[in-house]
C-alpha cells in the first residue's frame, strides 16, 4: 500500500498533472510547461529565497534539478517571471 510513498514517486505524479495542463503560450516557447512548472515548485521545495538564487544554483549544480525533479530544461529566472 505505501510503496510508492516517496519523493520520486510524488514528483512523478505532479509531473504528471502538470503535463495535462493545455500550454497557451505562444509557439516560440522553446521550454515545456510541465518543466517551467516543475521549477516553480523546485523554488519552493529547495527553499530558494528569490529566482536569483534559484538561477545561480541552476548554473552551479543542474544535475540536481534534473535527478530531484526531472526538469529537463531549466529556465533561467526571466524566463519563469
Amino acid at each position: 500500500m505505501r510503496k510508492n510513498l516517496n519523493a520520486d514517486s510524488l514528483f512523478a505524479a505532479i509531473r504528471e498533472d502538470f503535463r495535462k495542463i493545455q500550454d497557451k503560450r505562444g509557439a516560440n516557447s522553446t521550454i515545456a510547461l510541465d518543466d517551467v512548472l516543475m521549477s516553480g515548485l523546485a523554488v519552493f521545495q529547495l527553499k530558494r529565497p528569490s529566482l536569483l538564487a534559484f538561477d545561480k544554483q541552476r548554473k552551479k549544480a543542474p544535475q540536481n534539478l534534473h535527478s530531484m525533479f526531472g526538469i529537463t530544461n531549466i529556465p533561467c529566472d526571466s524566463q519563469m517571471r
